[in-house]
């Protein structure tokens, strides 16, 4: 595997509406360390971008290279933007491409390079994120990976918050592109409940289905290296809120060498529902992971469950053969509990059959496992009243 180029990857950022938004990233893009060498940075803005976005863009400075702004004839959509901004990874060699709703941490292109060249000839690696994962949209509920040594882990879910390729890999789903076209979308229906219903402008359904059709893995950082500025909202993300904003690395040195493992050295990778899967599967309940589906979220379906002989989640029903407690994050950690009582019971293990059937979370157990991940107490009359008034307050 090549650990080293000399090539540097070239920034893309697609931007259409947003300049204070577009503003916030460009300078957060100028505070941040990079090597020596002329950084590219290729500003694309879409058919008919507001006059304030192009203004910005024309004003602004790079004080780490040159910048191209490129003007669209034609309007793209979101989907075909980000794949457009994609395709500069095989003209430049690697691609990071920076949506205008973000902002980067100071080390992002460090964290970027070394990520990059490291997993360059890797054909387990769909795409490298500068975004660390801390909630599982399919589940509605935060995310907490398991830690280890190593600064990054894997898992088999698309980045869209700061997200990386070189041509290799961006060739590749390229590729598998043409060659499944008319074909990908009945291919949707592998994909968790929530993604199906994302709209064909999502060009995250496109690789989600490229991850799960090829068996590849995007690359996670523990530490963040981009977060979200969801004030400005955007095409997809309206309403959400603080979502989606997480803590960013702030260190400032280009001179880091990251302890990057290879994909066999990590054994922490996820699947699509955010589920631990592989050798950690074993390290946690001695099961294989080709005989045990792990659905701790509760949010996988019945035939996704029987399709191996055993399996563990915190849906109730079943033949049980063993519970777990809900008491330690990440929720893998349970599985090394014994539950003291049928009142501590919350994961179980179980014996599939065709048979079978579970009955999905309830309110009550979905409410406990969000007061779980809280480090705040949601039930206290101070927390409820606080909670009540702001929901009458917005009707």
């Amino acid at each position: 595997m090549s650990k080293t180029n000399s090539s540097l990857p070239v920034i893309v950022i697609p931007a259409f509406n947003r300049e204070e938004a577009l503003g916030e990233l460009l300078r957060s893009i100028n505070k941040a360390s990079y090597p020596a060498g002329d950084v590219k940075l290729i500003i694309s803005l879409e058919h008919q971008a507001s006059t304030g976005v192009i203004h910005i863009a024309q004003r602004f400075q790079f004080h780490h290279g040159t910048v191209e702004i490129i003007k669209r004839k034609e309007k793209m959509g979101v989907r075909e933007h980000l794949l457009t901004c994609g395709n500069y990874a095989r003209k430049y060699g690697s691609v990071i491409v920076l949506e205008d709703d973000l902002i980067v941490a100071p080390d992002f292109y460090t964290f970027a390079c070394q990520a990059l060249n490291f997993y360059r000839e890797d054909d387990n690696i769909g795409g490298i994120s500068l975004y660390s994962q801390r909630f599982n949209e399919t589940a509605g509920l935060p995310f907490e990976p398991l830690q280890s040594k190593w600064p990054v882990y894997f898992m088999k879910l698309t980045s869209s918050l700061g997200q990386c390729w070189t041509s290799r890999q961006w060739n590749l789903f390229s590729n598998w592109l043409h060659e499944n076209k008319g074909k990908i979308m009945n291919k949707k229906r592998e994909l968790p409940e929530n993604m199906k219903d994302w709209p064909e402008s999502s060009w995250k359904v496109l690789f989600n289905i490229f991850l799960g059709d090829t068996n590849r893995f995007f690359v996670y950082p523990y530490i963040s290296y981009t977060t979200n500025n969801s004030h400005y909202g955007g095409a997809h993300a309206n309403g959400v809120g603080n979502l989606f904003q997480v803590p960013v690395s702030f260190l400032s040195t280009y001179n880091r060498n990251l302890a990057i493992p290879s994909f066999n050295e990590q054994p922490v990778k996820y699947d699509m529902f955010m589920e631990i899967t592989g050798e950690m599967v074993w390290k946690l309940t001695e099961k294989r992971a080709d005989e045990l589906e792990v659905d701790l979220y509760g949010t996988k379906p019945l035939k996704l469950l029987r399709r191996k002989p055993f399996a563990i989640t915190s849906k109730i029903g079943g033949d049980v053969q063993y519970s777990y407690p809900l008491r330690l994050k990440p929720l893998e950690m349970n599985l090394n509990l014994k539950s003291s009582s049928k009142n501590d019971d919350f994961f179980s293990l179980i014996k599939t059959n065709k048979k079978m059937h579970l009955k999905n979370n309830s309110a009550n157990r979905y409410m406990k496992m969000a007061g779980h991940f809280s480090h705040q107490n949601i039930t206290p009359r101070r927390f409820l009243l606080a909670y009540l008034q702001d929901v009458f307050s917005r009707f």
